[in-house]
């Protein structure tokens, strides 16, 4: 995460682990459209200076600004980056409840021209992100 003129903030490193299987991307019940968890995510929010170190000389090298979200796997020596983009992602909420929020930092950045340095959130914590249970007849599900 960078300040409003590319300044670096801090970073936040997840080991996710993503379990779950679907058999549909939505269902339409009673006029309302549902849409199907492939499962559920799980994520472990670890020190990792290694990967934070490579994540913030990439977010300073392409001039980021704001939120930028890096999703790699390490093989070996090498780092792959497997998806890239500059935008509030699915585990926002999940790193505000760890003292991560990017939303209320960045705002306060740009409105109020607050400034922020490295932040004081939890690490090495595990968390589940899970969703709505909706009850439905495997009759309608097959329809």
């Amino acid at each position: 995460m960078t300040d409003k003129f590319g300044k670096l903030i801090d970073s936040i490193v997840m080991k996710r682990k993503l379990i779950g299987l679907s058999l549909q991307s939505s269902k339409r019940l009673n006029n309302k459209t549902y849409s199907i968890s492939s499962g559920y995510s799980q994520g472990f929010i670890i020190e990792n200076k290694e990967v934070a170190d490579f994540c913030e000389k990439i977010a300073l090298e392409v001039g980021s600004i704001g939120p930028l979200n890096i999703q790699l796997r390490k093989q070996g020596d090498e780092f792959y980056i497997f998806d890239f983009h500059p935008r509030f992602s699915g585990t926002t909420p999940i790193r505000a409840d760890v003292g991560f929020n990017e939303v209320d930092i960045l705002l306060r950045n740009h409105l109020f021209d607050e400034k922020f340095g490295r932040l004081n959130y939890t690490k090495n914590v595990a968390a589940i992100r899970a969703f709505e249970h909706v009850i439905v007849p495997i009759d309608e599900m097959l329809s």
